[in-house]
């Protein structure tokens, strides 16, 4: 289940032609911001998105991207388990993790509020889309991109 958090306004307008002085005073309209959490569960199809992220020549944008190595029988189209290696190309610092499908679920709501695309659109992903994923699955946020 994602759960995301909206904040919507609510303009309270108020017509000036009629309600512009009560009592000898003046009628302001304002802006009311109030926060709602909404709890949407989306049913997401696990081989799809494997096969976008993993699909994706994620691996050939940037350079973060070092070791990329398909563990057991796994391979772009098969779900499994996958080892990768990025390297901060600031620090030079390495992070290596091990992602499953389990990891990308969990980092596709992330990186789609972190990027400018619709990552719940399987049918366009390109490099950026499943980089995007996976940086959130291996570093924890969008670094690159």
């Amino acid at each position: 289940m994602t759960t995301w958090t909206v904040v919507t306004e609510v303009d309270s307008e108020i017509d000036p032609a009629t309600f512009n002085y009560v009592n000898g005073t003046r009628l302001i309209s304002s802006v009311l911001k109030t926060e709602t959490t909404a709890t949407v569960q989306i049913e997401i199809n696990k081989q799809e998105l494997w096969d976008a992220v993993f699909g994706s020549a994620f691996d050939s944008f940037g350079t973060h991207w070092h070791e990329v190595d398909y563990l057991d029988d796994t391979d772009w189209d098969t779900i499994g388990k996958v080892r990768l290696v990025a390297i901060d190309e600031e620090t030079l610092l390495k992070t290596e993790k091990i992602v499953g499908i389990e990891e990308l679920l969990k980092a596709l709501p992330i990186a789609n509020t972190q990027v400018y695309m619709d990552l719940y659109n399987f049918d366009d992903y390109d490099a950026v889309c499943g980089d995007a994923v996976l940086q959130v699955a291996v570093l924890g946020k969008v670094i690159y991109g």
